[in-house]
C-alpha cells in the first residue's frame, strides 16, 4: 500500500561543522551524501561516474556541494561501489542443496555475482580448468560441516593446485577441521588463499557473515583496483560493495522496526544501470507451520543479483526476461527492444524528453517485477508415499510488510508504481511474496548510506534512518 511519504531526507545546506562524506561509485552516477556526526543528512548530490578514474566524479560532486554553499569540513569520507561489474565468484562445494547453496547465499550477501557453481567438488584438473574458463575474480571453496566430509574440500584444493599459470584468489569456507590442509596445497602451488568460518558448520545452520567480511578485501583489490581506476586513494576510500551496504542498511532498519514492536519482514529492490538487486530481511524465523521445507534454513537476510536486468548496460536483458515471463506482448517487445538496444549502445544516456523518461520507467518496473519473482520461492503441491504434501521451496517472504525501492532509475517512480510491480509479480504461480505490503521509495539512497556508515558509526547510522524514515519506524496498522 502506497500511503505515506517517500523516504526523503531534509537538508540544511548551510551546515558549517564537521561532516562525514558517504560516496557511492555506481555504474552510471557517483552519489555523494553528507552526514553530520549525529546522523543528519545535510547535503546530497551526484555526478556521472568517470570509468578509468572514478575520483574525477567524486571531486566534481564535492565541487557541486561547495557551489551550493555547503561550508562544511569533511572529517572523513567513506565509499562503496557497484561499478566495474561487481565481483565475479565461482562456488565449489559438496551438495548443491546444502553447502553449495549456503556458499551462494553468502557470496550474494557480500555483493558478489555468482557466475559458476560446481557441485560435488572438483574431481580432476579438467574440472578446475573449466571453472577458471568462466573468468571468476575469486573462487569460494566450501564443503562439509565441521567434523563432517573431509574429502571434497581437500580434493578440490588439490585439483586447483594442479592448474598452472592462471591463479585467482581463493577463499576457503568449508569444514574447518581440514581447512589448513586444503590451504596448504594451494599456497604451495602459488595461489593466494584466505580462510573464513564455515558457511554451514552444522546441518540446518547457515552462517554467511564470516564470508562476507573476508570477501570485502578481494572486492576492493580486484574490482576497485583493477576495474574502476583511481589508484590507491580510491582503494582507501572504498569500504565495501554497494549491495553489501544496502543489505546492511536493510538489516539495520529491520532491527529498528523490531525494537518498536514491528516484527515484520522487509524487501528492498535496488535497480541500477548494470544489475537489479533484491535484498530481504526479517527479525527472526517466523515461518508458518504446516509446510514441508528444505534442509537449509532460511537466513534472516539475503540478497539476489540479476546481472541481466540493468536499465542501461543490460536493458535488452530486461526485455528478454519480461517476454519470457509473459509480461509484455509482441508489439511492446519490438518497440521497447529498440529503445533498450539504444541504451546498451550508450550506457551514459540521460532521458531528455517525456517519451524517453516513460521508457526508462517501463524498463525499471519490468526489472523490479522480474527480480521479485526470481528472489522468492514458491509453494508446490508434491506427491509423496504418504500422500500429497504442500511444500514451500526457496525464500519465504509472505510475512514481509514493507517493500522499498532504491537506486537511480527509481527517481521517476512513486510508491503506487511499486504497488503495481508487486501485484504483477504475484500474478504468476504460487510465489512466496506478501499479498499486502506498504511501499516506499528511497529517493536519497539512505539505506546504502546507513549501511556504509554503520561499520564505524553505528549510532549515527541508526539516527540517519530514524530521521529520514520516521514514518516507517512507527508500528504498522494491523490491516497494513
Amino acid at each position: 500500500m502506497s500511503d505515506g511519504p517517500d523516504l526523503a531526507a531534509t537538508r540544511d545546506l548551510n551546515h558549517d561543522g564537521a561532516v562525514i562524506g558517504l560516496a557511492d561509485f555506481g555504474s552510471t552516477f557517483t552519489k555523494l551524501r553528507v552526514i553530520t556526526p549525529d546522523g543528519r543528512m545535510v547535503g546530497s548530490t551526484q555526478h556521472p561516474t568517470i570509468h578509468g578514474d572514478a575520483l574525477v566524479g567524486l571531486t566534481a560532486a564535492r565541487q557541486q556541494l561547495k557551489y551550493r554553499h555547503l561550508a562544511a569540513d569533511f572529517a572523513e569520507t567513506l565509499a562503496c561501489s557497484s561499478a566495474g561489474g561487481g565481483l565475479r565468484i565461482a562456488v565449489v562445494g559438496l551438495e548443491h542443496d546444502l553447502t553449495v547453496e549456503a556458499a551462494r547465499q553468502a557470496a550474494l550477501s557480500a555483493g558478489a555475482r555468482v557466475t559458476t557453481i560446481a557441485s560435488a567438488g572438483l574431481t580432476d584438473v579438467t574440472d578446475a580448468t573449466k571453472l577458471l574458463a568462466g573468468q571468476p575474480d575469486i573462487i569460494l571453496l566450501v564443503g562439509g560441516t565441521n567434523g563432517g566430509d573431509e574429502v571434497t574440500l581437500i580434493e578440490s584444493a588439490k585439483r586447483l593446485a594442479e592448474v598452472n599459470g592462471h591463479h585467482v584468489p581463493v577463499v576457503i569456507a568449508g569444514n574447518e577441521v581440514v581447512q589448513d590442509e586444503a590451504a596448504k596445497w594451494l599456497r604451495n602451488a602459488g595461489w593466494t588463499v584466505a580462510q573464513a568460518p564455515n558457511v554451514m558448520p552444522a546441518i540446518r545452520t547457515l552462517r554467511p557473515s564470516g564470508v562476507r567480511e573476508v570477501l570485502r578485501r578481494p572486492f576492493i583489490s580486484q574490482v576497485i583496483g583493477g576495474k574502476l581506476g583511481g589508484g590507491e586513494q580510491l582503494k582507501q576510500l572504498v569500504q565495501m560493495a554497494t549491495p553489501d551496504a544496502v543489505l546492511r542498511g536493510t538489516e539495520l532498519l529491520v532491527g529498528l522496526l523490531a525494537q518498536r514492536g514491528v516484527v515484520a519482514g522487509l524487501i528492498v529492490v535496488d535497480v541500477g544501470g548494470a544489475t537489479t538487486d533484491v535484498h530481504s530481511a526479517s527479525p527472526g524465523d517466523r515461518q508458518p507451520q504446516g509446510y514441508k521445507r528444505a534442509l537449509l534454513p532460511q537466513s534472516t537476510s539475503a540478497r539476489s543479483v540479476e546481472a541481466d536486468l540493468g536499465v542501461r548496460w543490460n536493458a535488452l536483458g530486461i526485455v528478454d526476461a519480461a517476454r519470457d515471463e509473459g509480461l509484455i506482448g509482441a508489439t511492446e517487445i519490438t518497440t521497447l527492444g529498440d529503445h533498450a538496444a539504444a541504451r546498451e549502445q550508450e550506457p551514459t544516456y540521460l532521458s531528455n524528453c517525456q517519451t524517453q523518461a516513460d521508457v526508462d520507467r517501463r524498463l525499471t518496473m519490468l526489472a523490479i517485477t522480474v527480480a521479485l519473482r526470481r528472489h522468492v520461492g514458491r509453494e508446490r503441491l508434491t506427491l509423496t508415499p504418504d500422500g500429497a504434501v504442500l511444500a514451500r521451496e526457496g525464500r519465504d517472504l509472505t510475512e514481509a510488510s514493507l517493500l522499498i525501492g532504491t537506486g537511480g532509475p527509481l527517481r521517476s517512480l512513486n510508491p503506487a508504481d511499486l504497488d503495481a510491480c508487486l501485484a504483477s509479480a504475484l500474478g504468476r504461480g504460487r510465489l512466496l511474496l506478501p499479498r499486502h505490503a506498504r511501499t516506499r521509495i528511497d529517493h536519497d539512497y539512505v539505506l546504502a548510506a546507513a549501511g556504509l556508515l554503520a561499520g564505524a558509526h553505528q549510532t549515527a547510522a541508526a539516527a540517519l534512518l530514524e530521521s529520514c524514515m520516521s514514518s516507517l519506524i512507527q508500528p504498522l496498522p494491523i490491516d497494513s
